[in-house]
């Protein structure tokens, strides 16, 4: 929760010129830009579904606030980055206006472009 805060705080009082775009890892990291940044673009990279972590760890109360965090963040979103096509598919079922905004970049690299130095 601490964490949370420090970054209401930062985007708060953080002197962000309006020309940059703000990024994060998870949807409830960009709360506070959402709310005191409205110029900046935003953009969010997400890494499987924080939500399924969070209800493991601290409970279905906490997973229901997150949840509603994650909706009003990623409405509010520019753009959101997924890392693999089964967690864009289940965001998108969830919440179905990310067609409109997300992509897909997959891990690793291409070895077929990308190979040892001899």
């Amino acid at each position: 929760i601490l964490l949370f805060f420090g970054y209401l705080k930062d985007a708060l009082f953080s002197k962000i010129p309006e020309d940059t775009i703000i990024h994060s890892q998870r949807p409830d990291y960009l709360l506070g830009y959402v709310l005191f940044r409205k110029n900046n673009r935003k953009v969010i990279t997400i890494h499987g579904n924080p939500d399924l972590i969070i209800r493991y760890k601290k409970g279905k109360f906490f997973s229901a606030v997150y949840s509603f965090i994650e909706g009003f963040v990623l409405r509010r979103t520019d753009k959101v980055i997924f890392i693999g096509t089964s967690s864009k598919e289940e965001y998108e079922k969830r919440f179905p206006f990310l067609k409109e905004k997300s992509i897909v970049i997959s891990m690793g690299i291409d070895n077929k472009i990308f190979k040892p130095i001899e």
